[in-house]
């Protein structure tokens, strides 16, 4: 197979996953200086952006100018980010550890692509290595999605416990994406075609 051109679109893609990996690596090292400073910040000086969902009962929030009848209008699963002050504690650290993991995750997933990109580039993608770094990108994705519900989810169960405002509840059931699990089930499935790929390149190169 003749090696890829330097300028085609294979070698911008693998620029811009490079490029995305050491935004993600500095993000990641941001994260852990974070964890470092909460350890030796004064409690009580922090404040948290929490990501909720959330649902307002009838009458709540209701708007002054009523242009139709709005006595059992409601709003459901809002989205926002609550700011609250925050002490060092449990929560906060396990809310840090958490965005750390993600990056981790991320970073990981990005690697592994540009590991990919790097093989395409130099005109030989077809092979076992990149079959199994194929198949831990859809791990990945599908372990990340997880991740992300379980932090909505506590993220959700800390601010109905310690913020209460009428007409208000926040949501508290963690909702898998589905979109994200299916984009995971696609890249392992890419996987495996590229595992049939391999075996037949490799019976190929047997017969000649």
């Amino acid at each position: 197979m003749p090696p890829v051109r330097r300028h085609s679109l294979s070698s911008v893609v693998k620029t811009l996953l490079d490029v995305s990996w050491y935004l993600i690596a500095l993000a990641l090292g941001l994260a852990i200086c974070l964890l470092l400073l909460i350890t030796f910040t004064e409690p009580g000086r922090m404040q948290l952006g929490i990501p909720v969902t959330f649902e307002m009962t009838p009458g709540a929030g209701r708007p002054p100018v009523q242009s139709v009848a709005v006595e059992s209008a409601r709003i459901e699963k809002g989205r926002g980010t609550l700011i609250v002050p925050i002490d060092r504690g449990g929560f906060l650290y396990a809310t840090v550890t958490t965005l750390i993991v993600l990056l981790a995750i991320g970073l990981w997933i990005l690697g592994q692509l540009c590991a990919v990109f790097r093989t395409v580039r130099d005109g030989n993608p077809v092979t076992a290595a990149n079959v199994r770094r194929i198949r831990w990108v859809g791990v990945g994705v599908i372990l990340g999605e997880f991740v992300a519900s379980g932090s909505a989810f506590f993220g959700n169960y800390y601010a109905a416990s310690h913020v209460a405002w009428d007409g208000v509840q926040f949501g508290g059931i963690p909702i898998v994406s589905p979109t994200g699990i299916m984009h995971g089930l696609v890249i392992l499935a890419i996987a495996e075609v590229f595992r049939t790929g391999t075996r037949l390149d490799e019976d190929q190169s047997l017969t000649i």
